[in-house]
């Protein structure tokens, strides 16, 4: 038996042109894509961060405080991603605990006697850093907290720690220099007819 036509009944080669063909079987389509995928995979490793996000800048701005009580921090980070930029800024403030922010009340026009209860009240809820109260000159009508810039946290604190006063709604405004209100007070509550 002669195997010089190579037409035996072992295994045959395929011809160089059904191997050329084969190169657009799914396997090697799928064999293509993964190599893909893991070329893109490592790529957007080393472009994001270990956050998730592809932060390029980051930068942090801290505002000298007021008073030494406060601090004012603003963090902005620039995010870029698909073409598309997003800024977000982060504002915190570390506000002044009540036991040790500088208040006084002042008896702007009230009857005698209101600012004491005023004072007490505020002493009963934390607010103990208090110069004794003194009646003044001027008057305003109503409860009004007034504090310092920069100390919008502690102004809402205090309108809220005065709710329950009788016959009074607190309210907030803007500092002003008053005869009678120490200038190293951060806040101070002006009590005067209802």
């Amino acid at each position: 038996m002669s195997e010089s036509s190579g037409t035996g009944n072992g295994p045959q080669r395929p011809s160089q042109s059904r191997l050329a063909a084969g190169a657009n079987t799914p396997m090697a389509k799928t064999v293509a894509l993964v190599v893909l995928a893991l070329i893109i995979g490592i790529v957007m490793i080393n472009i994001v961060g270990d956050g998730g996000s592809t932060a390029k800048t980051a930068a942090t701005t801290t505002t000298p405080p007021t008073t030494n009580a406060v601090t004012n921090t603003t963090q902005t980070t620039t995010a870029t991603k698909h073409n598309s930029t997003t800024t977000t800024v982060k504002k915190t403030n570390t506000t002044v605990p009540p036991s040790q922010l500088k208040l006084i009340v002042v008896n702007s026009g009230a009857p005698a006697g209101s600012g004491g209860n005023v004072s007490t009240a505020l002493k009963g809820r934390g607010y103990t850093n208090q110069t004794p109260t003194v009646k003044v000159t001027w008057s305003q009508s109503g409860l009004t907290v007034h504090c310092q810039t920069g100390f919008d946290a502690e102004r809402t604190a205090l309108v809220n720690a005065l709710t329950g006063i009788p016959n009074y709604t607190a309210k907030a405004a803007a500092f002003k220099s008053e005869p009678g209100v120490p200038s190293t007070m951060q806040c101070y509550v002006a009590i005067g007819a209802a």
